[in-house]
């Protein structure tokens, strides 16, 4: 599982910032922060039997 974070940089571009499930995700615009593994936690995967 991986979660894709796009930033908009000092020169104006969107720059990708890819997140696996072992990282932690912060979103400082919201002041959010959060393991990827609980973004996830009630969600069932495609392929996942877990």
């Amino acid at each position: 599982m991986s979660v894709d974070v796009f930033r908009r940089n000092q020169a104006d571009q969107w720059v990708l910032t890819p997140y696996t499930n072992s990282a932690e995700i912060h979103l400082a615009s919201v002041n959010f922060q959060s393991p990827i593994a609980t973004l996830y936690e009630d969600v069932a995967l495609m392929g996942n039997s877990d």
